[in-house]
């Protein structure tokens, strides 16, 4: 589902309005130039919910600062001539920020995000299951519509042992659902009812997930905002130990917020709309964790839930990371790199340790492609086969190494 907010023209208009110039282009432009336009500056939109692009209006507090630099580095800026309340600016693929410094942010108070809950909240629905201990209440996120079945995402903890499962959307009666099938090793489920109006929403990619970077989890209680958590990414790539069930789960975003069970299932979205994780109830052991959620990023979602409706043998690709973060964008320059995920804790005996990596090694390319986060690294590792061998560049004590590292099954207990 997208929202696209077009233009406002005069209805006396006689002739259609020149194109608006392209953001790339009004970055480098004075505003003066922008305000002479024949359009006039671009009015304040809503990035279009698409996948996976969309330039991020940033608030006013960001613009205050872009006028201060320019007044400190000596250029003049006349009053007024920002008119336009927004400005938009080029994201850098890497930046230096500490976990959880947008935690406090009051997110369902900036622009844009009430539309998006509006939007993403249409294709949530709430998972309500009869088991032996009594019933249960969580989330799940519409993945895919074949024929006369709909698909949904949610957690697997929530529905492994149902008795029945119904499934309920807002504004309609609850159907009964049915399980496809679960995987422990990501704590997801697929679920299907018979046909909807509700469509999928949106997906993104974890390959575009930065620390502190704000996020809005939608369960199916968010009918309104209200209902719905604010909260920003902690880390891009966890591997944790949930003591309900023995299980190691990896490449996890850890979220600053927690979240109510009710939500576990429930879509985990970024400031375009875009889905980039899937809730789940899964919890860690570590104390330090305490007061954290859990997601399993969309690109992991999207590969185990298409092998489980093709029938086949879900696997799990792994090389071994524990943990790693996006390198911060001093080292990389001091490197010479745009970029890499920094490992910062490796499983012993794992594919990378057995080709010699450790902790503080940065990965900056695999099979070829660049990896420029920690994102990315999940993303690309995704695509691979357990048992294939995989190229890998890094750098260690800044010296730029190549190993051949055989792709392994992610192992039960880690």
């Amino acid at each position: 589902m997208s929202i696209a907010v077009e233009p406002d023209e005069s209805p006396d208009e006689d002739r259609p309005l020149p194109p608006y110039l392209p953001p790339d282009d009004r970055l480098w432009r004075h505003p003066s130039e922008l305000r002479d336009h024949p359009t006039g500056p671009n009015p304040i939109t809503l990035a279009p919910l698409g996948r996976p692009g969309g330039a991020r209006t940033w608030t006013i507090a960001l613009l205050a600062g872009v006028v201060g630099a320019l007044v400190a580095s000596g250029v003049g800026v006349a009053a007024g001539s920002f008119e336009s309340r927004t400005t938009t600016i080029l994201t850098p693929e890497v930046r230096a920020m500490t976990p959880n410094t947008l935690a406090s942010v009051p997110l369902a108070s900036s622009p844009g995000w009430p539309a998006i809950v509006d939007a993403v909240s249409y294709s949530v629905a709430s998972v309500a299951v009869q088991t032996a201990g009594g019933p249960q209440i969580g989330s799940g996120v519409v993945y895919e519509i074949a024929g006369n079945r709909t698909y949904l995402l949610t957690d697997a903890e929530l529905v492994d042992q149902a008795d029945s499962i119904s499934v309920t959307f807002d504004g309609t009666a609850p159907q009964h659902a049915s399980l496809v099938s679960s995987d422990r090793q990501t704590g997801l489920a697929v679920l299907w009812v018979y046909g909807t109006t509700h469509a999928a929403p949106q997906i993104g990619t974890v390959g575009q997930v930065h620390q502190a970077e704000p996020v809005m989890a939608i369960g199916a209680r968010a009918a309104d905002m209200s209902a719905a958590v604010p909260g920003s990414i902690s880390s891009v790539d966890r591997t944790v130990a949930d003591p309900t069930t023995s299980v190691s789960l990896s490449s996890l975003l850890a979220l600053s917020s927690p979240m109510p069970q009710a939500d576990a299932g429930g879509a985990v979205v970024d400031e375009r709309g875009l889905v980039v994780g899937i809730a789940t109830s899964a919890t860690s052991s570590n104390p330090q964790d305490s007061g954290l959620t859990f997601a399993v990023p969309i690109d992991i979602a999207e590969h185990v839930a298409s092998q489980m409706l093709a029938s086949k043998t879900v696997t799990h690709p792994w090389l071994g990371i524990i943990e790693s973060a996006d390198l911060d964008s001093a080292t990389a320059a001091r490197m010479g790199i745009d970029g890499g995920a920094e490992i910062l804790s490796l499983e012993p005996g794992s594919p990378l340790a057995r080709a010699h990596l450790q902790a503080q090694d940065v990965v900056t390319s695999l099979d070829g492609q660049p990896v420029t986060s920690s994102g990315q690294l999940t993303a690309l590792l995704d695509r691979c086969a357990p048992g294939q061998m995989a190229t890998l560049g890094y750098r260690q004590d800044s010296r730029a190494i190549t190993a051949s590292v055989r792709v392994a099954e992610q192992p039960l207990d880690i």
